[in-house]
C-alpha cells in the first residue's frame, strides 16, 4: 500500500473486521478497543485479545492480553497476529490472573456510556488520518478531536487494560498529547 493514497476504514468498520477474526468469536475472549499504529506500509490498528470470565456476581473479569492482531487500517485485513504476555507490556501479571473487572462506570447510565463510546469512535475517525501523516501542527479540529480522545478514552476503555493500552499505544498517545500542546 502506498501511504496516504488509500482511504482509511472507519473505526466501526475496523472493529467489525477484527470481530471476524476467529479468536474474537469465542465467548471466553474479550477484544480490546483498537490502537492505531504507524507501519512502514501505512496505518494499522492493533487489537488485544484477553481471556475473560463472566459471572452474575462479579461481572466481566479480564485476564491479561494473550494475543494481538494487527489489521491494515485501509483494508481491515489481518497483517500480523501473535501471542503476547504481560511482560510485552511491562506488566507484572501472571498470564491467567484476573486483573480486574470491566463494567460501565457507576456514575454513567448504560445510554450515557453508549453515547460516550460513539463519541470516542467519532474522534478515532478524526485523529487517525492525521496520525497516519504525522503532522504535529495539526488543524484545530484535529487538536480538538485529540483532546476529546484523551478525555473519552479512559471513560470507555476497560480500566484493567489501561496500562496495557498505554504500553502498546505509546506512540499514538504521545502524538495526541504533542498535538494538543503544539
Amino acid at each position: 500500500m502506498s501511504e496516504g493514497t488509500l482511504e482509511l476504514l472507519s473505526i466501526k468498520e475496523l472493529i467489525r473486521a477484527a470481530r471476524r477474526y476467529p479468536l474474537a468469536s469465542r465467548t471466553d475472549i474479550h477484544m480490546s478497543l483498537p490502537l492505531p499504529m504507524r507501519q512502514t506500509t501505512g496505518l494499522a490498528v492493533m487489537f488485544l485479545y484477553c481471556q475473560s470470565v463472566t459471572s452474575v456476581q462479579f461481572g466481566l473479569q479480564l485476564m491479561p492480553p494473550q494475543r494481538a492482531a494487527l489489521l491494515d487500517a485501509s483494508t481491515g485485513q489481518v497483517e500480523n497476529e501473535k501471542e503476547v504476555t504481560p511482560k510485552d507490556f511491562q506488566q507484572p501479571h501472571a498470564i491467567h490472573q484476573v486483573i480486574g473487572t470491566y463494567e460501565i462506570p457507576s456514575h454513567l447510565s448504560r445510554q450515557q456510556f453508549i453515547e460516550l463510546r460513539e463519541a470516542l469512535y467519532r474522534v478515532y475517525d478524526l485523529t487517525m488520518p492525521a496520525f497516519r501523516s504525522g503532522p504535529r501542527d495539526a488543524l484545530p479540529e484535529v487538536r480538538d478531536a485529540a483532546r476529546s480522545f484523551l478525555q473519552l478514552f479512559p471513560q470507555v476503555a476497560e480500566q484493567p487494560l489501561l496500562l496495557y493500552y498505554q504500553a502498546a499505544g505509546r506512540e499514538f498517545f504521545a502524538w495526541l498529547r504533542a498535538i494538543i500542546s503544539a
